[in-house]
């Protein structure tokens, strides 16, 4: 599978102790995707190695503990840190019914044409992680790429079933 087929689910933070524990940011809201006896892909190298997880415990917030199958010392997971861990798109699917009313995955939000002020403004062409949130990296119609806080106040999500996304920007955020 291409790098495109999968979907990232956490980040490697480092080591937790001597025995193999990896601690992890999560960056998906579906817990059950690091159930025991579970499958995830780590990329290492533009290289996506398969794992079964052998153990997941809740650290802090959104910091978990996760050992896998052929990990087993502190030294092998140190040089894990910034990898990532991810699972095929197809998974991320069939555990779609997982998801609240109001809430999507991020890839639905790719693509998605976007709106200011009921006119055509450009295309969501990423999402990027920040300190305080995600941001939605939005391309416009010259190619220019604006940064926009994916916050509720300034994007709608309403209609992304339509895959239309209209965003509402404090005053000089695109100028």
């Amino acid at each position: 599978m291409s790098g495109a087929e999968y979907l990232r689910i956490a980040r490697v933070l480092g080591a937790h102790g001597l025995g193999g524990r990896i601690k992890i940011l999560l960056v998906t809201d579906v817990q059950e995707r690091f159930s025991v006896g579970g499958v995830v892909y780590l990329r290492q190298a533009n290289e996506f190695r398969r794992h079964v997880v052998e153990e997941f415990l809740p650290y802090k917030k959104n910091v978990f503990l996760l050992r896998l199958d052929g990990i087993g010392v502190r030294e092998a997971v140190d040089a894990l840190r910034g990898c990532e861990l991810f699972i095929p798109r197809e998974d991320a699917e069939e555990s779609r019914h997982l998801l609240g009313g109001d809430e999507f995955y991020y890839y639905d939000v790719i693509g998605c044409a976007v709106y200011r002020d009921g006119a055509p403004f450009g295309a969501v062409s990423g999402i990027m992680e920040a300190g305080a949130g995600e941001i939605l990296v939005i391309t416009d119609g010259t190619g220019r790429e604006h940064l926009v806080p994916f916050v509720r106040e300034m994007v709608n999500t309403d209609r992304l079933p339509e895959r239309r996304i209209d965003i509402t920007p404090v005053e000089g955020l695109l100028e």
